[in-house]
């Protein structure tokens, strides 16, 4: 595959969606979960669906499901063209998320191994956008765009924080984390000086 992979990660209000808005079009930019129509329906039984409260590992593999359905359609095929692919979510949200918050694992290598035998591959880069929870949710209530999981208890999200930068300290490939509490011209500029280090392209 010629094209290179780049995720961009980060908690609720972290700014994800914002920064790769900002990228120009030469990139494909997609997002998880739900961009694909498996993935659109698995995502709204998750995040809208109030009745519905899966099992731990249920929900994790509802959004390994529409990953690998997304990254067989779209990810891979834009990758085998040569194409840069910006990711707003990816598996590091189920490890944060699933895997450490719901189920209090801490098996990074563990976590990996199903990655990979899913046939997902890591990342040319990960970013991360580290916001402290409660500053990520106000900024998502000023939005009014609370969903279901944002409406989870402050303690989930806190643990999720954490999540994040343990699953960034234990990976075997590049990641990186940037201050999103920073303002968002600033945030962007250092996401765009790591995507350049990264695919030798300016922009």
């Amino acid at each position: 595959m010629a094209g290179k992979l780049i995720i961009i990660e980060g908690g609720e209000g972290s700014g994800k969606s914002g920064v790769v808005g900002q990228l120009p079009a030469r990139f494909i930019k997609l997002h998880e979960p739900g961009d694909s129509p498996v993935g659109l329906k698995i995502r709204r039984l998750i995040t809208e669906t109030r009745q519905f409260e899966p099992h731990p590992m249920t929900e994790l593999a509802m959004f390994f499901a529409d990953r690998i359905e997304l990254w067989m359609t779209k990810v891979y095929p834009a990758l085998e063209r040569g194409e840069d692919v910006i990711l707003d979510r990816s598996y590091p949200s189920t490890f944060a998320h699933q895997y450490y918050t719901l189920m209090g694992k801490r098996d990074v290598d563990l976590f990996m191994s199903l990655v990979h035998w899913f046939g997902l591959v890591d990342p040319a880069l990960l970013i991360l956008l580290d916001v402290p929870a409660e500053i990520g949710l106000q900024r998502r209530r000023r939005a009014g765009s609370l969903n279901k999981i944002d409406r989870r208890k402050i303690e989930y999200h806190d643990s999720v924080s954490r999540g994040y930068r343990y699953f960034v300290r234990h990976l075997h490939f590049p990641a990186k984390i940037i201050d999103a509490r920073r303002p968002k011209d600033q945030v962007f500029a250092a996401v765009k000086r790591l995507i350049i280090d990264t695919t030798k392209e300016p922009f």
